[in-house]
């Protein structure tokens, strides 16, 4: 494993309207019209939103993890930092406004 870069660099922001960051690999949770959190051992979809609104800080789940933003809800910077051969090494959410 290579050293990351010491520069963050701004490649987008990130929308957050339930004072939470859902971080995972979107093709493990896919929404189900049936009402169904595929994968999710949560269960329905609505039980899995609500297991979501349980987060106070953070809270590992078996397909990613929640992190409260601490600040609510808003838009907020995502950057990254690169290792040695350009590869994204970290990504950070900054949740200071």
């Amino acid at each position: 494993m290579t050293t990351p870069t010491e520069t963050w660099t701004e490649i987008g922001k990130i929308g957050i309207d339930a004072g939470l960051c859902w971080i995972g690999d979107p093709c493990y949770l896919r929404y189900d019209p049936s009402g169904y959190a595929e994968g999710s051992p949560a269960g329905p979809w609505g039980g899995f939103i609500d297991w979501l609104g349980d987060a106070d800080i953070a809270k590992e789940h078996p397909l990613g993890c929640v992190v409260s933003t601490g600040h609510g809800d808003g838009v907020y910077p995502v950057e990254v930092r690169l290792d040695a051969e350009g590869a994204i090494a970290e990504v950070r959410v900054q949740f200071i406004k």
